[in-house]
């Protein structure tokens, strides 16, 4: 029992030496160390992700604090760990020792200190990643302050590339955008790339128009990245700066984009640019070709017009959805800005806002269906079995309530049912379905019932109305419904089951474009599926985007028609508007015809 071999160097065998004899283990463990020094750390992380709580734990813990050189080794060199295993292991050491990441910041201080500019670039690279993957970002703003006014100019680089991505003091980086250094600038912008927040986009902005090339470039691409579209005319204006260097920077971030909404411009630059530039335009014309014949490949995007308004004087307003063709919603994180171009006739706009919902936001929905049978037997199949493919995609954190009405008054007082979903039961079978009993009542009655199943806190909240094929024809929205669901914040969604007049189509309609919904008629039998799966789509499109032109149109000739080319990382697709706000073309840029692609390909760049 007293003697040590090297096959006991396992965390398991000592771990039972050590409740039989705790100062032979600790005598074990320290041999261990001393030959095998890689394998003890790898089995101490093995032990430290149990998650246990003992003596023995303290022990290694106590083991790994204690030795210096250990600490040395572990963060500015790779001789011992991976740079996955030094971080796994600062981050277990630090979740079962509170002192432990205090006492590390401290040592790393004097350490760099000591060593100044004698640290190699390498291992200072190798500290920081391990930094940014296991130290909580609050207790790195005095290492990264004492870097950042380091006199080693490759030390303050470094810090200035990761107080941005750890740091959340914003002040700290106003001061690393301030530095005389250019290069400590443009890694300081270059850190803030991926953020959205306010003050960020104003640093990116204003780093945007920095006098040095780098740091003006990462600004605009931190920009496009945050889908701000005012920075592609920053880049074009880059682009035909009189420095060769602010030049190149911007045909860097044509190619880093990739956006082959600046084709036509890299095209008309190399018939006319030699040299360093137009080596650099070849490469950003081949970057941006790969991107469109990979997209090209994908699934069309699907383009759906919701509001389409221009007054007589010019301006114009429209919104529409996009969802991928497959059926499939999008949300806002896999859709930039940047990627939709619309044309007015001859007029260019990049310029609208975009709203969607994300995966994290839970709608509360009110579906009305109607009670009566006299909507044919065909229809209720129809609707019943449509209806439950819809709910089916709904995000396991929606809530909906299944409500139905009658046409005429009802003095049926039953409450309206809640249909809840969770992790586990996210699907609602068409038999569960069909025996749903909502508040039978009438149509009135049910739809102002509606609003009181809403709760307060909804984040979004969406009233859906089928309406019955035998409601009177020359039924009016009642004024006052209006008011009700502004007052409640409800969108409304409308789907009407027969053909309508006009007066009373047109009260739904307002109603629905007021509140922010859509209304979709299905005037044949056979058109229901469809429909209801269109307003499924509308439900949790992903996203909504609307155009305001910021100025007057000119009057001569009229008004064009509106083109909208949506490109982006999921596919392509088109949707053309006349001037009364029909949709005329809705056809995929995958689908292009044969004098489109043979245009396209007279335009195309030769790879060499």
């Amino acid at each position: 029992m007293d003697r040590v071999t090297e096959s006991n160097n396992s965390i398991a065998v000592v771990e039972q030496l050590f409740t039989e004899n705790p100062r032979l283990a600790h005598e074990q463990l320290l041999s261990w160390k001393a030959t095998d020094h890689a394998g003890f750390l790898r089995q101490s992380i093995e032990l430290l992700e149990r998650g246990e709580s003992n003596s023995f734990t303290q022990l290694i813990l106590r083991l790994c604090r204690a030795d210096s050189s250990n600490l040395k080794q572990m963060l500015f060199t790779a001789d011992l760990l991976s740079l996955d295993e030094s971080a796994r292991l600062l981050r277990l050491s630090s979740r079962n020792d509170a002192g432990y990441e205090t006492h590390l910041i401290s040592g790393l201080k004097t350490e760099v200190d000591r060593a100044g500019g004698a640290i190699a670039n390498r291992d200072f690279e190798r500290l920081l990643e391990i930094l940014a993957q296991a130290v909580h970002p609050k207790r790195l703003g005095g290492i990264l302050a004492r870097f950042s006014e380091h006199p080693d100019e490759r030390l303050r680089l470094k810090a200035a590339l990761l107080s941005g991505r750890l740091a959340r003091q914003l002040p700290k980086q106003t001061a690393l955008l301030k530095d005389v250094d250019p290069r400590v600038r443009a890694n300081a912008v270059e850190s803030l790339w991926g953020r959205r927040d306010v003050e960020s986009l104003q640093m990116l902005r204003e780093a945007s128009r920095d006098e040095h090339h780098r740091v003006a470039s990462n600004g605009l691409y931190g920009l496009y990245l945050a889908g701000d579209i005012a920075c592609v005319r920053g880049i074009l204006k880059l682009a035909r700066d009189t420095i060769i260097a602010r030049q190149l920077s911007a045909i860097w971030l044509i190619g880093r984009t990739a956006d082959f909404r600046f084709s036509q411009i890299v095209q008309a630059d190399l018939a006319v640019r030699t040299g360093r530039v137009k080596f650099a335009l070849l490469q950003a014309a081949r970057k941006i070709k790969q991107r469109r014949q990979g997209l090209l490949l994908k699934p069309a995007l699907r383009v759906e017009l919701v509001r389409f308004e221009r007054s007589e004087k010019g301006r114009l307003r429209i919104a529409f959805l996009v969802s991928a063709s497959d059926g499939r919603a999008l949300c806002s994180d896999e859709l930039l800005a940047t990627h939709f171009v619309l044309h007015d006739g001859p007029l260019r706009v990049d310029q609208f806002n975009f709203t969607a919902n994300g995966k994290a936001a839970a709608l509360h929905a009110v579906l009305l269906l109607p009670q009566r049978t006299g909507m044919g037997q065909s229809i209720a199949s129809e609707l019943v079995s449509v209806i439950e493919q819809g709910i089916e995609t709904k995000e396991p954190q929606d809530q909906w309530a299944i409500q139905k009405y009658l046409l005429h008054k009802s003095s049926i007082e039953e409450a309206a049912v809640e249909v809840r979903f969770s992790a586990s039961n996210e699907t609602l079978k068409i038999e569960q379905l069909r025996s749903v009993k909502g508040a039978a009542s009438s149509l009135v009655e049910g739809v102002e019932r509606a609003l009181r199943v809403f709760p307060e806190d909804a984040i979004e909240k969406q009233l859906v109305l089928i309406l019955d094929p035998d409601l009177d024809p020359a039924f009016r929205v009642p004024e006052h419904w209006n008011e009700l669901f502004e007052r409640q914040g409800v969108a409304v969604q409308v789907l009407t089951c027969k053909a309508m007049d006009t007066e009373s189509l047109l009260s739904w309609r307002q109603l629905c474009l007021a509140r922010k919904g859509i209304l979709i008629e299905c005037k044949h039998v056979i058109e229901l599926g469809a429909a209801i799966e269109k307003l499924n789509r509308y439900l949790h499109s992903g996203l909504s985007l609307t155009y305001q032109l910021s100025h007057i149109l000119p009057q001569s000739g009229g008004p064009e028609a509106i083109s909208i080319d949506l490109t982006t990382p999921l596919g392509c697709g088109r949707m053309v508007i006349d001037a009364a706000g029909e949709v005329v073309i809705d056809a995929s840029l995958s689908q292009q015809t044969g004098e489109e692609k043979g245009a396209e390909a007279d335009g195309e760049i030769a790879d060499g």
